[in-house]
């Protein structure tokens, strides 16, 4: 089986979005949530351990260890993943959970307490907040990083959308003929605009996406807290977006 890990923060609505557009011949199985044992016993319940499932399975944000998510289907065959500097997650996770994340009953329970903290908290002191409750994420980002995974970066989602597309389905020896009709009409612009409706997610939600904006925006302050909480984090991310 096929896999795409999405992980909170790295375009995983806009992948969804496009992804299950695609006229592929394979299917898209979307399974998801932010408990790791009951995500493992869905995708078990679902299509068996055993199952050779023909198309790809988007895991969102699964934030499993690689040593769990390599159990989950013997044997995962090709996996691929959107990374993004993790200092601009920071960043996009802050605004989100503090106003645009939509709360939904009977999912993510810790996002309402945390909004209603954010929203005591000047920015820099949301963004130190922010560094602790993204922790699960963060620490689940060093696993994947050192996994056997093909990644692409975030920067081309917002520069070369249509070119990114069609890598990962190649990847997957998977064909679509309308990626630039679906591309162009899920951009991040017509998004962030409200041109395009994506419920439970309001436009608010699509901010800029610029890369590199943590340079502008992350104080001396943020930033030595969040390198002494995660050490490496970034070292092992520049390895990758090097190669």
């Amino acid at each position: 089986m096929n896999v795409f890990l999405l992980y909170h923060k790295c375009a995983s609505q806009w992948i969804k979005n496009v992804f299950w557009r695609l006229n592929v011949q394979n299917e898209f199985l979307w399974v998801g949530n932010k408990e790791p044992e009951k995500e493992t016993r869905v995708l078990r319940d679902e299509i068996g351990t055993d199952a050779k499932f023909p198309g790809v399975g988007m895991w969102e944000n699964i934030n499993v260890k690689d040593e769990k998510f390599k159990s989950l289907f013997p044997p995962i065959s090709k996996t691929v993943s959107i990374i993004r500097d993790p200092r601009d997650i920071l960043i996009s996770g802050y605004y989100s959970h503090k106003k645009s994340h939509p709360v939904i009953e009977g999912m993510w329970k810790d996002l309402p307490v945390q909004r209603s903290v954010l929203l005591k908290l000047n920015t820099e002191e949301g963004l130190l907040s922010t560094i602790d409750f993204l922790d699960y994420q963060f620490n689940n980002l060093k696993h994947l990083y050192k996994s056997k995974v093909t990644f692409f970066m975030f920067e081309d989602v917002v520069d070369n959308p249509h070119q990114l597309v069609n890598n990962i389905l190649n990847v997957w020896g998977m064909k679509a003929t309308n990626i630039k009709q679906v591309v162009d009409k899920f951009t991040l612009e017509n998004l962030k605009l409200g041109k395009i409706k994506t419920p439970p997610f309001n436009s608010d939600h699509y901010r800029s996406g610029r890369p590199g904006e943590w340079k502008d925006v992350l104080s001396e302050k943020v930033l030595n807290k969040f390198h002494k909480k995660y050490p490496n984090l970034i070292d092992e991310y520049e390895k990758i977006k090097g190669k």
